[in-house]
């Protein structure tokens, strides 16, 4: 409050509310980038001692995908989403509006971030246990997978942006479900026989494949 008033009785008139708009920004980002530098080095200083792919796998796994940048990111948003309110607390309440729905928007694409790499986390997995089914499963889905998430993020995103509220959301994507469902028929049939291939271990490296009815070898 004192750094509020500070600002208007230091500045003129028509650039006070602009000093205090943006000092209040820069406040928050500086939270948002300090603590996502703390998180940064503890989360991966803590992973960096299961180095060995051998004993530890998974810990393994999830340093490969970049899953602990998200969380320190996701970390760092939650602490500033929490101070961000008592920056000036009583005055520029649009800012303090604005800043709220950008911080869930960084969530929104961050939770998107995590998932995605969570992905690449599986895959790296399966490949460190040298299990190449599962591996060919993922990338199968990955795909599909990221392009619905992509659609399904944006579709949150835009809603929290715009401070629609959650049943709102979720009626929204119920009905986009159904409408990509339609659209996309095909796609999700052949995306669904490719991972029961993939997981079904009917075929390995080395077999011979023929398809009679078109005399295909």
């Amino acid at each position: 409050e004192g750094l509020f008033y500070y600002i208007g009785d230091h500045f003129p008139d028509g650039l006070s509310l602009f000093c205090q708009v943006a000092t209040k920004i820069l406040l928050i980002l500086m939270v948002y980038l300090v603590f996502n530098f703390i998180f940064k080095i503890g989360i991966n200083s803590v992973f960096s001692l299961f180095r060995s792919e051998d004993r530890y796998p998974i810990m393994k796994s999830i340093q490969h995908g970049k899953i602990t940048n998200s969380f320190a990111h996701l970390f760092s948003l939650l602490i500033a989403g929490s101070v961000q309110t008592s920056i000036f607390l009583g005055y520029l309440k649009k800012t303090t509006l604005f800043s709220e729905r950008m911080i869930n928007f960084a969530m929104v694409l961050v939770i998107a971030g995590l998932a995605f790499r969570s992905l690449q986390a599986f895959g790296y997995y399966s490949l460190l246990k040298k299990d190449y089914y599962k591996n060919f499963a993922i990338r199968t889905v990955s795909d599909t997978v990221k392009i619905v998430g992509i659609f399904i993020f944006s579709v949150i995103g835009i809603c929290v942006i715009f401070g629609i509220n959650s049943t709102t959301i979720i009626g929204s994507l119920g009905a986009i479900t159904a409408i990509m469902v339609l659209v996309f028929r095909d796609t999700i049939l052949g995306f669904v026989t490719g991972l029961n291939v993939a997981t079904s271990r009917n075929m390995k490296v080395g077999d011979w494949i023929a398809i009679p009815k078109y005399s295909i070898e």
